[in-house]
This record gives C-alpha cells, sequence and structure tokens, in this order.
C-alpha cells in the first residue's frame, strides 16, 4: 500500500493509473481490506469482490441469523 500511497501523492500517478494482477481470486480478500483500510478506491474486473460473492453472502447471512435470530437482518439476499 505504501508502494501505491507513494506513486500517487508524489510522483503524480493517478489511482486509474495502478493496476494490481492477482493470480488466483482467493487472493481478492486481502487485497479489498487493505484497499477499504488505506481508503484507495479499485474495481475488480472480471470477478467479484469477495463480500459480492454468493457463497460468503449466505455465510454471512446465516452468521448474523446465528447472532440475532429474531432480527429480520438475517433475511437479507
Amino acid at each position: 500500500m505504501s508502494e501505491i500511497r507513494d506513486l500517487v501523492e508524489r510522483k503524480g500517478y493517478a489511482y486509474t493509473d495502478i493496476a494490481v494482477l492477482m493470480r488466483c481470486n482467493f487472493q481478492s480478500r486481502w487485497l479489498e481490506e487493505c484497499f477499504l483500510q488505506h481508503k484507495i478506491p479499485y474495481r475488480i474486473e472480471n470477478g467479484l469482490c469477495f463480500y459480492d460473492r454468493r457463497e460468503i453472502k449466505l455465510l454471512l447471512n446465516y452468521l448474523r441469523l446465528i447472532v440475532s435470530p429474531n432480527s429480520d437482518q438475517g433475511t437479507r439476499r
């Protein structure tokens, strides 16, 4: 993340000038978390963001239901 910050803040690049290539989709969560934490805008091409994947949404809904069974939060899709 420091390399991206340096390119943008000190060398005059725009975020749109920078690309990060990943070999496997399972690596995207870590990278997305870092971008969010450092407030770096990002877009994923040809794939889904980690939290937009169907299986992740289902898992999060199950966990919400376990934590708060009387809430309507667990029924979201």
